[in-house]
């Protein structure tokens, strides 16, 4: 059985990578097609800057602020639904200010 499921792989994956098929007035590979379908609707640059910001921001809340603020206020307890609440309310933050930050960085000195 697994090697009929690896023999099935193999013609499907040499079809999808090397068998040429004709598109319009010219052969192109079906991997070469998916391609351009990806790229075609991938964000740009400043699409991608905003992605990158708002991952590392909810990185360092859920690495290091959220840790310190359960550890700095056991006598006062804080459940699970207050750090999501406050994670969503800096996110809602960062969203307007990250433009600015854009424009900060081409600035004199950086």
């Amino acid at each position: 059985m697994s090697v009929f499921r690896f023999a099935a792989s193999f013609v499907l994956g040499f079809a999808f990578f090397l068998l040429p098929i004709p598109v319009g007035e010219r052969f192109t590979v079906p991997f070469d097609l998916i391609v351009q379908r990806i790229v075609g609707g991938a964000p740009g640059l400043v699409g991608l800057y905003f992605i990158a910001v708002l991952s590392i921001s909810r990185l360092i809340f859920f690495s290091a602020v959220a840790p310190m603020m359960i550890d700095m206020f056991r006598k006062i307890p804080i459940r699970a639904r207050e750090l999501i609440a406050i994670f969503l309310m800096r996110t809602a933050v960062l969203i307007p200010v990250w433009p600015e930050s854009r424009s900060f960085s081409n600035g004199p000195g950086f």
